[in-house]
């Protein structure tokens, strides 16, 4: 996978707690729930309230807040489990030097289709069973083999 530093970075401003129209939080979890009560990690049903809006995509990288193609119902058990994974996804990727985060601000200094490709990769490889701490070392090995490749194509 190819990444390419942006001239220019690609600013998102981030809002959580309204979507379009004025939707709340919870008016879109209920609908949701409507359409489709069960955890979409374990496959579990609960009432409404063990549930959480999960984001495929995080919002803290560039992933829409209120899009049905990125938000899904989690019980608030798998959504801690893939939230304590986000986190160690976005602290390599702001180690890498590809987001900087300022209070609702997010810059993002390479191809916003290319990064959520590589998030998706890294959650494949988190999901398969492997601890965080080697993943992590593995993803420490990813990360350098795209600094010699910025490097190879900086010269």
């Amino acid at each position: 996978m190819e990444i390419k530093k942006l001239n220019k970075p690609f600013r998102i401003y981030i809002t959580r707690n309204k979507g379009p129209f004025g939707t709340s939080a919870a008016t879109f979890k209920k609908e949701l729930y409507k359409e489709n009560p069960f955890c979409a990690i374990c496959n579990k049903t609960f009432s409404i309230h063990y549930f959480d809006l999960e984001h495929w995509i995080p919002v803290g990288i560039g992933g829409k807040a209120f899009d049905k193609t990125n938000v899904r119902l989690c019980c608030k058990d798998c959504h801690n489990k893939k939230t304590d994974m986000d986190k160690i996804i976005i602290y390599f990727f702001k180690d890498m030097d590809f987001i900087e985060r300022s209070g609702s601000e997010l810059f993002i200094f390479v191809d916003l289709e290319t990064l959520h490709e590589l998030y998706t990769f890294l959650t494949k490889l988190s999901l398969s069973g492997k601890e965080h701490k080697k993943n992590y070392s593995e993803w420490e090995n990813i990360s350098t083999a795209l600094r010699f490749e910025e490097k190879d194509n900086q010269n």
